[in-house]
């Protein structure tokens, strides 16, 4: 691989070496991105490393007017992440794990019991991707204000996952860690009834190559809220193991062809656990009636966010769309937003962040789309952030891996902000409430988080431009 000049961005990352290690930054609207010129720095050549050596990565480059695919781009920020954990489980000394609790999670806050319950949906009018014959098969997890307390309550991960995690070698995080996850529990019920009363739905997709148990914190707090929560395993899209024994893993799109062709088929599968929702027959019957009508809401992460910016063009049944920290891409690119929609991205602390040009390509990119028509959105930075800040991935390794290398916040409050963010803008836009309450939560987090709003855009905030 070799350099290309004029590159937008040198990012020093500590621990890893200087050669042969080449850092590129991209456009991909939420981090810069690393790629690695040799398999050597990941343990054991690990799916994505053996992909970084492959012709399409190695010809990647930007800042002279070319443009990356979104597929590549996303490949390079999948390279970023996986080689971050790479740097900083080598750096997270045995003091700070010493000092650590271990695995945790953040304990819900909100006044309501919550449950939850994982299902498996065929979709009979597509075929399965990962069996050779048979229905598309979809696994969900809801979380749902609960009828009582009480009844086993939830592992983190079922063995059978953190099997799969292993096996994957899951962001090179050492097995001994991996181990720690599996006597870890949630706060939700198992086997409890949902509370008789209606409550908004939001349908939360995962980032590429994660899991739906990867929100769990963040699932389990807008459920305590007052919130249905439907956290979906896309078909190919992450890890998952399904109730039958069938496994589905991740490789990256190809191109960007294919990568729209994954979008699309991700937000049908989001349609299609709508569609089980509000028919209120077979697993999903209890919830069906639950839901407040009208009130329905598109969620996700990274490749999730790609989806829930996408899916109301498809889907007028969405009514609000929440990006965290997930790029535009496909159509929605050129059609622009077709709901209301919240976007919140990462933005490390000032020691870790990106030249300015590389956050002003990112504030253009979505200021874009938000314009094409005119659309209601809030676009929020949350500073002292990383990308997988957004996951549960925080409470699940030692601190020191997100702290020294520019996610200052911590986790609690991430959650905390996170969850109060989709909670208002979902009050204001679903239910009706006034947009005060919006101003109250900028007000609270003045100090935390950058908030524009459009199509009047306004700054809020430290930093106000």
């Amino acid at each position: 691989m070799t350099a290309q000049r004029g590159l937008l961005a040198v990012i020093a990352v500590g621990g890893v070496p200087a050669e042969p290690t080449l850092f590129v930054s991209v456009k991909m609207g939420v981090v810069p991105s690393i790629v690695a010129s040799d398999c050597a720095v990941a343990r054991r050549g690990s799916v994505l490393m053996r992909y970084v050596k492959s012709s399409r990565v190695s010809s990647l480059h930007s800042g002279h007017g070319h443009s990356l695919g979104a597929a590549a781009r996303i490949l390079t920020q999948l390279c970023c992440l996986h080689l971050l954990f790479v740097v900083l489980l080598a750096s997270a000394g045995a003091v700070d794990q010493d000092q650590w609790e271990g695995p945790h999670l953040p304990r819900p806050t909100g006044k309501y019991p919550i449950g939850t319950q994982v299902l498996l949906l065929s979709d009979g009018s597509r075929p399965n991707p990962i069996a050779a014959m048979g229905p598309r098969e979809i696994q969900v997890q809801i979380w749902y204000p609960a009828a009582q307390i009480g009844g086993a309550r939830q592992p983190y991960a079922p063995k059978s996952l953190v099997d799969l995690f292993e096996k994957q070698e899951y962001m090179d995080i050492p097995r001994e860690q991996l181990e720690r996850w599996r006597p870890l529990q949630t706060s939700a019920s198992t086997a409890v009834p949902p509370n008789a009363g209606r409550f908004p739905l939001l349908i939360f997709g995962h980032g590429a190559g994660l899991s739906r148990v990867s929100y769990s914190a963040f699932a389990q707090e807008l459920a305590s809220l007052g919130y249905i929560i439907v956290a979906i395993d896309f078909p190919e899209g992450g890890l998952g193991v399904y109730p039958n024994g069938r496994v589905t893993t991740f490789e990256p799109a190809a191109n960007d062809e294919e990568l729209d062709r994954r979008v699309n088929a991700f937000v049908r599968d989001a349609s299609f656990v709508l569609d089980s929702l509000l028919i209120a027959k077979g697993p999903l019957a209890r919830f069906g009636p639950r839901i407040s009508k009208g009130t329905v809401a598109i969620g996700g992460h990274s490749l999730g966010g790609m989806v829930a910016l996408s899916a109301p063009l498809f889907d007028r049944r969405f009514k609000a769309s929440i990006d965290l920290d997930g790029s535009p891409v496909g159509r929605v690119v050129q059609d622009g937003l077709a709901r209301p929609t919240l976007i919140v991205l990462n933005e490390p602390d000032a020691a870790h962040r990106p030249p300015e040009k590389i956050g002003l390509e990112r504030d253009r990119e979505f200021t874009d789309v938000i314009n094409k028509r005119g659309t209601v959105a809030d676009l929020v930075v949350v500073s002292g952030t990383t990308h997988l800040s957004f996951t549960d991935l925080p409470f699940l390794v030692p601190p020191s891996m997100f702290a020294k290398h520019g996610a200052t916040t911590s986790p609690e409050d991430v959650v905390q902000i996170t969850t109060r963010l989709v909670d208002r803008f979902l009050r204001v836009y679903l239910i009706g409430e006034p947009e005060s309450v919006l101003e109250s939560i900028e007000r609270t987090y003045s100090s935390s988080i950058k908030v524009r709003h459009f199509p009047t855009s306004t700054d809020v905030g430290p930093n106000k431009k």
